[in-house]
């Protein structure tokens, strides 16, 4: 590109941008009557209203407490550089496991770099892309950030005007941070024969590590506080030890000016250090040969298997050879094994710490049962399975075989994975805590129940609601709305169980009967869900 003077430049780039901004947000190009529906449209309205209320729910108590505490103690500043580092850490978890296969696995990256384009150019693009997504998200925690804080304490107009341009910073930061951890499981997988499972350990490892330098920061921030309240200096303290965090703080609750340009400064001077930094790697990366390791020829016999076996071994295999599909629709089952080995290991530093909590001394059982939904509502391996078919979808549709047992493999896939560790989790809290007899059969039975209901909604959701366009994989995972409706509607039944045990826990015998209605309420969910899907899904998947 040397020939072309830089507003030819500018024009290419932008180019480039605006390529991959509809490659990755685009909808499905097929024309669908669903979606002209005014009904479907309010439908997907509600549905991502009301998750971006649930996403708010999870952080307004814990920003609660950090703004109570922190002004008391004439802080303020701190507070905002804890909401900086939960920003970080949830903007890392949404992009660090798209940033290998959107930047340096996509498709069409040997088809750009054999053109006369800057490397730089491309790696810029895709960066720009994973800091729109995190965007969204940061800038809906920064104001519920504020306006928590307000309750408390005063916000100048111009710190929260400061704070919203520093959020953009912030995400420079992080989409950074994303990108370099990318590159690095890139590098460590490229010529690897079993990569999707050196992938998703590399990824997880280096997630739990990210994460505990997150906390570690956490826990600093709050032994610059005394234990008897008094106030420390912490200015100069976070001045030493986490600079960036103190300017950004610094800016948001007092609106310092000068702050803020530092902190700006800091951002942008760590954004433009990565590209240059990742530019000639991001060439290396994208041009080596993925010939990986030479198989030796072995004769094997031609395994046999029953249809309904064969579509099911099918989608097991599609989910355990993509890490980034395991890692983005069954994050908590990681969380259900780790819980229950933790309950079965540390029993009474667990019930330790839930009586603690005065309000849930006496419903442990209810509590745990509340915990098993919630994880049951992010594990969503069905939701994405239709659209995941992609360009191949026409060779389903081909083949000699009822629409219905398409279906149901893709269900049966998510109930196979998430079943064997929701149970094990059951058993191992009734192993450990104390429960009453009802709850320890509604502790194992429930979550059961809710991982069938979760398998059948998600492949509802996505009959109605596909993504076949994508360019990569991880887009028609994490960028869904049929992901996005399955677990609204899950955190719909956390809530709605939530609400049922707190109108029945003063009625006697309220654990047998709140069982009772629980398992009957899920039994005809079940049954509604599956008739649907045998007569009306199967004649939306042939019209898909």
């Amino acid at each position: 590109m040397r020939f072309l003077n830089w507003r030819n430049r500018v024009k290419v780039f932008l180019q480039l941008l605006k390529m991959r901004i509809l490659s990755v947000f685009k909808g499905s190009g097929k024309k669908d009557k669903y979606k002209k529906n005014i009904g479907f449209k309010v439908f997907i309205g509600i549905v991502v209203a009301y998750a971006a209320l649930c996403f708010v729910g999870m952080f307004g108590f814990y920003f609660m407490q950090l703004a109570e505490n922190f002004v008391e103690q004439e802080v303020g500043f701190a507070y905002f550089s804890m909401v900086a580092v939960v920003m970080v850490a949830i903007g890392f978890v949404t992009t660090v496991f798209a940033a290998q296969s959107q930047i340096f696995e996509a498709k069409d990256n040997d088809l750009l770099t054999a053109m006369p384009i800057p490397p730089r150019y491309i790696l810029l693009t895709r960066v720009i892309t994973l800091l729109i997504v995190e965007l969204a998200e940061s800038l809906v925690l920064g104001i519920e950030a504020m306006l928590i804080y307000k309750i408390f304490a005063p916000v100048p107009v111009g710190g929260a005007i400061m704070m919203v341009v520093e959020i953009i910073g912030l995400n420079m930061i992080t989409a950074s941070i994303s990108a370099i951890f990318g590159l690095v499981l890139a590098a460590i997988t490229n010529r690897m024969r079993r990569k999707n499972i050196v992938k998703t350990i590399a990824t997880i490892g280096m997630s739990v590590l990210f994460f505990f330098l997150i906390s570690e920061m956490e826990s600093r921030i709050n032994s610059m506080l005394s234990m008897d309240g008094v106030f420390i200096e912490m200015d100069e303290a976070m001045k030493k030890e986490m600079l960036p965090l103190f300017y950004f703080g610094k800016a948001a609750a007092e609106g310092d000016f000068k702050s803020f340009i530092i902190f700006m400064l800091m951002a942008v001077a760590v954004f433009v250090m990565m590209i240059f930094l990742l530019s000639p790697f991001f060439l290396k990366i994208t041009s080596t040969n993925k010939g990986g390791v030479r198989k030796k020829y072995r004769p094997e016999k031609n395994v046999e298997r029953e249809v309904k076996k064969a579509l099911l071994y099918k989608e097991r295999r599609r989910f355990f050879t993509n890490a980034s599909y395991m890692l983005n629709t069954a994050i908590g089952l990681i969380v259900f094994f780790v819980a229950g080995v933790a309950v079965l290991i540390f029993r009474e530093k667990v019930f330790d710490s839930i009586i603690t909590m005065s309000y849930l001394k006496n419903h442990i059982g209810a509590y745990v049962l509340l915990i098993s939904l919630f994880f049951c509502a992010i594990n969503v391996i069905s939701a994405p399975s239709i659209s995941l078919e992609g360009e191949n979808l026409w060779i389903c549709k081909a083949m000699p075989v009822e629409p219905f047992d398409i279906l149901m493999a893709k269900v049966k896939n998510h109930i196979y994975i998430c079943m064997p560790i929701v149970i094990f989790f059951g058993i191992a809290a009734n192993i450990a805590l104390p429960i009453s007899p009802a709850i320890r059969a509604a502790v194992v039975i429930i979550p059961a129940l809710s991982v069938v209901l979760m398998g059948l909604l998600g492949v509802i959701c996505n009959l109605h609601m596909p993504k076949f366009d994508w360019a990569d994989e991880s887009i028609a995972v994490k960028q869904s709305m049929a992901v996005i409706a399955t677990m609204g509607i899950g955190f719909s039944i956390v809530i709605g169980a939530a609400v049922l045990y707190g109108l029945l826990r003063f009625i006697p015998y309220a654990d047998y009967l709140y069982t009772f209605l629980m398992t009957g309420m899920f039994a005809l969910a079940i049954s509604f869900t599956y008739r649907y899907l045998r007569k009306g899904g199967s004649q939306r998947f042939t019209e898909l």
